[in-house]
């Protein structure tokens, strides 16, 4: 294999593995937030929204991490 293919296939595992953790987080959360509203209905409105809050946080990493690779490839030229 060329380097170049070498470094297209490292930034797709990198991405993925950026990817898990957030997946795993927003899994557990959300469990946490079904668990909360069926143990106590009336905290449904403030379960949503620190959920949704949490979410966000989560999400933002797997876009930092692309926004890495990208600029990495096209602004810095590392690779």
């Amino acid at each position: 294999m060329e380097t170049q293919g070498l470094t297209t296939l490292a930034i797709i595992a990198g991405l993925g593995i950026a990817a898990i953790g957030p997946g795993i987080g927003i899994g557990i959360a959300t469990s946490a937030a079904i668990n909360a509203v069926a143990r106590q209905p009336e905290v449904e409105a403030n379960a949503r929204n620190m959920l949704i809050l949490g979410i966000v946080f989560m999400e933002v990493l797997v876009i930092y991490a692309i926004l890495g690779v990208l600029l990495a490839k096209y602004v810095f030229k590392l690779f």
